[in-house]
């Protein structure tokens, strides 16, 4: 009969090697979980790589879509961050949590696609040379008997508004913040035009930059600009008195002429565009055109400003004055050429 200490050491024996077996077992099962979470980890990884190559390609693809614009401004495009992808949400504790998080992205993809947006642009502005026209933001005394006031209350837009005639047969404000910019960015080529055909040929240059690829998103007051540069030579014009620049005296006023059922008012046989309040603004403008109805094209222009007064513009609002007869003044629409020209010289 075995002796009971032989026993002891047997069945301690045996009780090691099932402690053995069992650390093994869990030292292989623990592995196999470690394996586990390093493959699903570096799936993620290779997936989330993959959704950042997606993007890096969907980026270079709008290049070559802008670059089929040729020089036209870049579109506005709504991006969305790698970030934003399902695979690097984190975990949510609840539904709002996960709600407040989308929005979150939401926002941050608005900034990035805003970001990107600038960037194209300030590449494209210098390409074209087409810079924004700078903020005016102060005035001085004769500015002030121009016509030019302050917004009120101010904004980041617009510091300072210049008063247009309310009887304006050009109210398109978009339209004339072009005109604004065309001066700027173009002053030596527009001053060197001698006649309206030339003076064309620029503008519609100039014109064609502010069209989009995909016509739906082209401003609607520029898309209704595609004819030729009379409108644009009219606005600039002393006649229209819209634009800071050169003050002609008054011609002495006409009595009003009175049609059945519209009121007009005249000055010269030639309606007028002034400004009222008690500001007492001459017509004051850009140009004048001489027989424009005859010589169409070779009509011929004369700038009042020079390339330098042009550089030096700056960036103000189109205030339009309230009709201070309006229950007893109606006016037809303008014909740009009823008087041969703008304002004539």
């Amino acid at each position: 009969m075995a002796s009971w200490v032989s026993i002891v050491k047997s069945r301690n024996a045996i009780t090691q090697e099932n402690g053995t077996r069992a650390a093994t077992t869990q030292a292989a099962t623990t592995t196999q979980v470690s394996t586990r979470d390093q493959k699903y980890q570096k799936e993620i990884q290779e997936q989330q790589l993959e959704v950042f190559q997606v993007h890096k390609k969907y980026l270079e693809e709008l290049e070559e879509e802008d670059k089929k614009m040729e020089n036209r401004m870049p579109l506005y495009r709504y991006i969305t961050r790698p970030d934003t992808h399902p695979l690097f949400a984190p975990i949510f504790k609840d539904l709002s949590e996960k709600c407040q998080w989308e929005q979150e992205q939401w926002r941050l993809n608005q900034e990035y696609s805003s970001m990107i947006h600038d960037q194209k642009v300030a590449v494209w502005e210098k390409k074209n040379n087409w810079f924004p026209v700078p903020l005016m933001t102060d005035v001085s005394e004769p500015q002030k008997k121009m016509g030019f006031i302050p917004v009120i209350p101010p904004s980041s837009l617009y510091k300072f508004g210049y008063l247009c005639p309310h009887n304006s047969e050009e109210k398109r404000h978009e339209y004339l913040q072009f005109l604004l910019r065309l001066l700027f960015n173009r002053s030596e080529q527009v001053c060197a035009c001698k006649t309206v055909g030339e003076f064309e040929k620029v503008y519609l240059e100039a014109m064609n930059l502010t069209r989009y690829s995909d016509e739906e998103w082209t401003p609607t007051e520029l898309k209704r600009e595609r004819k030729t540069a009379s409108n644009a030579l009219w606005a600039l014009s002393t006649k229209a008195n819209l634009f800071p620049g050169k003050q002609l005296t008054h011609r002495d006023p006409a009595p009003e002429q009175n049609v059945p059922g519209v009121v007009y008012k005249f000055r010269n046989g030639q309606k007028c565009y002034e400004i009222y309040g008690g500001v007492g603004r001459r017509e004051t403008g850009i140009c004048g055109v001489k027989d424009a109805r005859t010589l169409g094209n070779l009509a011929p222009i004369r700038w009042f400003i020079s390339p330098a007064e042009m550089r030096n513009l700056k960036k103000f609002d189109f205030t339009f004055q309230a009709d201070p007869h309006a229950s007893s003044y109606l006016y037809d629409d303008f014909d740009w050429s009823d008087d041969g020209g703008f304002g004539g010289y």
